[in-house]
């Protein structure tokens, strides 16, 4: 089945079935994006889902569909919310403060798997995004933990244990869960002890995470060690820093 013809039986609801992977490849190959912003903004339960599917999948080559990715932050489907925040956590820029913050509200979502996608987000979008990102979520909604978060939130994006114990021992869910995200930020090497700190978070999507980190640290050729000075730690930056979650996929 051709591209058009997948957009096409998805957008009308017909009985046919569409293979995401197929649908993803041309897009990758090339087949216009404005097709996958058809998908995201139409009335059919079904696209929406495939388009935020491959939307996710498509990392930064979907930022031109970033309005209608937006728009879907708050749909009703879990699935839908968290692959729509994995897909922007590599389409946002500075210029996006108001995405990134909305991004930080799933901390307080009423899905799990909601919630841990918004912790990926922290745990890969760090420096002064991520800051102002905070403020803004703040502004949004206020009174949940984000203002907790501002007064010692660096232009980094970068906390020390000192600051990770007291975010963690936070009587505030959002406040934790930030936290968690801030401890597993990939470095060369993810700091053991942060882990250890942010094991306190009492916290499923907290403890969740810190598991994952350990078992598979973020991006590809991370390892966790005890470090004896964390701020030392080179950040990761090379090409390898991208990384797929895909087993943390709900359905």
């Amino acid at each position: 089945m051709s591209p058009e013809n997948m957009i096409n039986a998805l957008l009308s609801n017909e009985d046919v079935s569409v293979n995401g992977r197929d649908l993803y490849t041309a897009f990758r190959n090339g087949f216009p994006i404005k097709n996958l912003a058809r998908l995201l903004s139409s009335k059919s339960e079904r696209a929406i889902r495939m388009g935020a599917y491959v939307a996710d999948e498509l990392d930064h080559q979907a930022a031109p569909c970033l309005k209608e990715l937006d728009a879907l932050l708050g749909y009703h489907d879990p699935q839908v919310r968290s692959d729509v925040a994995h897909a922007l956590r590599s389409c946002v820029t500075l210029a996006d403060v108001d995405t990134m913050a909305r991004i930080l509200l799933l901390l307080n979502d009423p899905d799990a798997f909601v919630r841990r996608a918004a912790m990926f987000f922290i745990l890969m979008k760090q420096g002064f995004g991520l800051q102002v990102a905070t403020i803004k979520a703040a502004e949004f909604a206020p009174g949940i933990g984000f203002e907790e978060i501002a007064q010692v939130l660096p232009r980094s994006g970068r906390v020390g244990r000192k600051t990770l114990r007291k975010l963690i021992a936070s009587n505030l869910p959002v406040v934790r869960r930030f936290a968690v995200g801030l401890a597993c930020m990939p470095r060369l090497v993810v700091d053991a002890q942060s882990l250890s700190i942010a094991e306190d978070c009492r916290d499923a999507e907290g403890w969740f995470m810190v598991e994952s980190i350990r078992k598979y640290p973020k991006p590809m050729g991370t390892v966790v060690a005890n470090l004896i000075n964390p701020a030392a730690t080179i950040d990761s930056s090379s090409p390898q820093a991208a990384f797929s979650r895909k087993n943390d996929r709900k359905h």
